[in-house]
């Protein structure tokens, strides 16, 4: 534990950034154990553990919820921007050289690439251009 502590490097307000904690943490395991002791006792004293897993699993559930709508949302605008390039493309090329000029399609889908759709991590839908070929 000394160890650890020495190792740690403080700010002039003497608190360690994330990522320094991290690598302590992984350093040294020992130095949560008392931390999570504390936990387990006082999950045992505060309203039973039974109580403490239901709402750990009802926490869990809404975050899924949460992430499962995020994700949704994500493939709703990727398949809308995925419409609309094709549409663009279609429209460039004209209805009988988009499906029978693969050759032609395909310099146009280089020229309009799939855009990359994401998740921030504030889980907000975020959309990517690549940079098109010339």
């Amino acid at each position: 534990m000394t160890k650890a502590l020495k190792s740690m490097n403080f700010h002039e307000d003497g608190k360690v950034d994330f990522h320094e904690f991290r690598a302590i943490c992984k350093a040294f395991p020992s130095v949560l154990f008392p931390a999570f002791r504390m936990q387990q006792s006082m999950r045992l004293n505060i309203l039973g553990e039974v109580w403490w897993q239901d709402k750990i699993e009802t926490l869990q559930k809404e975050k899924d919820g949460f992430l499962g709508r995020c994700e949704q949302k994500r493939a709703t605008e990727e398949k809308r921007l995925l419409r609309e390039r094709r549409k663009l493309i279609r429209s460039e090329l004209g209805l009988y050289s988009f499906y029978f000029s693969k050759h032609r399609r395909e310099n146009l889908e280089r020229i309009h690439p799939k855009p990359i759709v994401y998740l921030d991590k504030d889980h907000d839908v975020r959309v990517k251009f690549p940079e098109t070929e010339s």
